[in-house]
């Protein structure tokens, strides 16, 4: 999800987001709902999405690949 500083700022839709971040729009609208991920609420019912903070919160779920146990395979 790399991005120059313009695409950073650009206010992406629902439709857009959820293209960007590879899940269902509905799946992005129940993560809305539940305020856990950044978003900009322009009106009681337009919601966008920063192209930069998403790309930041994805980064902050991510796990790093855990080392293989002992004995494992």
């Amino acid at each position: 999800m790399s991005t120059t500083a313009n695409e950073q700022e650009k206010l992406l839709t629902y439709e857009e987001a959820a293209d960007a971040l590879h899940v269902p729009v509905g799946t992005l609208y129940a993560l809305v709902s539940r305020g856990e991920v950044p978003h900009v609420r322009l009106a009681k019912r337009i919601v966008r999405f920063r192209a930069g903070e998403l790309a930041s919160w994805v980064e902050q779920h991510a796990h790093p690949v855990a080392e293989p146990k002992r004995g494992a395979l």
